[in-house]
């Protein structure tokens, strides 16, 4: 169900966004993106106090077909678009063009499918090493500085 949704709706936002030039462009990537940089507890709350019978969200659901979307199977497929929006939306405008739209995550992908798991295995410990690397001087620049403080 998540999947169709995406469908329906990313491949249409994902051309948009990669075709326009208006001045809605960036903060609807923004808006796009946020589940990727948002802690789960946050898209979590928002969206049950969105989808509860008193939301917006909720309230509309409820006059259409009397059913609450919290805790229910519908309310879960609208959390699962929302969570997975910006997944089917990066991949679908950065596209797969070696040398020039393709994204590491995605030639990962392209060696697994194709049964090179030497390959997979080195693009995958060098983005987990330096993805290590990166948080770790972020947490001592951190540290150093609440030190400071």
């Amino acid at each position: 169900m998540t999947t169709f949704i995406l469908l329906i709706i990313g491949t249409p936002l994902a051309w948009w966004l990669s075709n326009t030039q208006t001045k809605y462009k960036t903060p609807i990537e923004a808006v796009v993106a946020l589940p990727l940089v948002l802690p789960p507890t946050v898209l979590g709350f928002y969206l049950l106090v969105a989808l509860s019978p008193e939301g917006i969200v909720g309230q509309l659901w409820s006059y259409i077909s009397d059913d609450p979307l919290t805790f229910s199977f519908s309310g879960i497929v609208i959390g699962s678009a929302i969570y997975s929006l910006p997944f089917s939306v990066a991949l679908m405008i950065g596209g797969n063009i070696p040398g020039i739209t393709q994204v590491l995550s995605i030639t990962i992908y392209d060696h697994v499918e194709a049964l090179e798991y030497s390959a997979a295995h080195i693009y995958s410990a060098a983005l987990l090493i330096f993805s290590f690397v990166v948080l770790l001087i972020a947490y001592m620049a951190n540290r150093k500085v609440n030190i400071r403080l």
